[in-house]
């Protein structure tokens, strides 16, 4: 499968070049890329290129190249059709139509598959193969896919339905990998919303283990108190074994735990607050029992003669059983976007007092 890009690339070069799609083709893309400096060295960043193309009413193709891979050895040696195939992120071709005449129309894509099921167990699955999307049956909506990626095969697919209005239920299953590396994983999630002003989540988690399934539950809610004032509050509780390949990697097993804030906006400024307690289900070598946390964000967007500012304000506490609160995050910042798309953000790192970093960095994304 490791074919199928520069198949693709070439399909969707001679699809642009002929005639007979050549005056009915769309392009929309864009262009991005980051450099800079933070605490004595400057990064180099890297630039993505992305296009995609509308070929005809039910055909569209698209491309996405990552230049940060190997582009300095590129520029340095000369570019082979390796290299250009490296530097290729994505390769696809995606029709709309039903597959027999009658039946409900779908969405099938032929090559770079990009997976966002859940972040229990389906979370940025990438990988060449086919899939199908938005096969409507009613309130329900079917969604399936094959992929290979250089690690292993991978498959699985998605339910949803919208039975009532404000309430929207998701369940998927996961297979990756073969032979003595399987793993068959699946989520169910829902959020149902009484009341316009408050939404509730609720999604569970399944990793299958011959000797001791293992799950993860959690839950929260969203409430806007005021026009200016939210509140959110939230509860998880994952065990120790439960590592899907594919589960979201700021997501930690092995803890119970609980976390609320509010979200105030005034007189141009927001400020976020949360605070999260995090226990663990077994303590495991010289690992912290628990550990509260604490994190607040303040900015301020403000404009000057046509220039547009954001400072901002980063700050995270945190505790580990018996020890001190220490800070783990203190960060002032002012970013600036400029009128071409350019952003230019600088400012200093000061969580550590005896090691100040000063940082500036540039970004920019066109779209065309």
């Amino acid at each position: 499968m490791k074919k199928l890009i520069p198949v693709l690339v070439a399909a969707l070069i001679l699809m642009l070049a002929s005639p007979v799609f050549a005056a009915e083709v769309k392009v929309t893309g864009s262009v991005s890329g980051i450099t800079g400096y933070e605490g004595g060295l400057f990064y180099e960043g890297g630039a993505t290129i992305g296009a995609e193309a509308q070929i005809t009413d039910n055909i569209k193709a698209g491309i996405g190249f990552n230049l940060s891979n190997g582009l300095t050895d590129t520029i340095q040696n000369g570019m082979s059709w390796s290299d250009f195939a490296a530097m290729v992120d994505k390769a696809y071709i995606e029709t709309s139509g039903a597959l027999v005449t009658g039946l409900p129309s779908m969405t099938t894509r032929l090559g770079t598959q990009e997976i966002g099921y859940s972040i229990f167990n389906a979370y940025n699955i990438k990988g060449e193969g086919i899939g199908i999307r938005d096969l409507a049956i009613g309130p329900v909506a079917l969604a399936g896919f094959q992929s290979w990626n250089p690690a292993e095969q991978v498959r699985g697919g998605q339910i949803s339905v919208n039975p009532l209005e404000g309430l929207s239920v998701a369940a998927n299953v996961i297979h990756a990998g073969a032979d003595d590396t399987q793993q068959l994983s699946a989520a169910l999630e829902a959020a149902v919303q009484p009341i316009e002003p408050l939404t509730i989540n609720a999604a569970m988690g399944y990793m299958h283990d011959a000797d001791d399934p293992a799950f993860a539950f959690a839950g929260g809610a969203e409430y806007q108190v005021l026009p200016y004032l939210g509140v959110h509050a939230g509860a998880r509780k994952i065990d120790t074994n439960y590592a899907p390949r594919y589960m979201y990697s700021k997501l930690s097993n092995n803890e119970i735990g609980f976390n609320g804030g509010v979200t105030v906006s005034a007189f141009g400024a927001t400020l976020d607050t949360n605070v999260d307690y995090a226990k663990a289900i077994e303590v495991v070598g010289e690992m912290d029992e628990v550990v509260y946390t604490g994190e607040m964000t303040l900015e301020r967007p403000f404009s000057v003669a046509g220039m547009n500012f954001t400072p901002s304000y980063a700050l995270t506490l945190s505790k580990a059983d018996e020890g001190e609160i220490g800070i783990t995050e203190h960060v002032l910042s002012l970013g600036y976007e400029a009128p071409n798309s350019l952003t230019i953000t600088g400012g200093v790192d000061i969580t550590d007092l005896e090691d100040i970093k000063p940082f500036v960095n540039a970004a920019m994304e066109v779209e065309f």
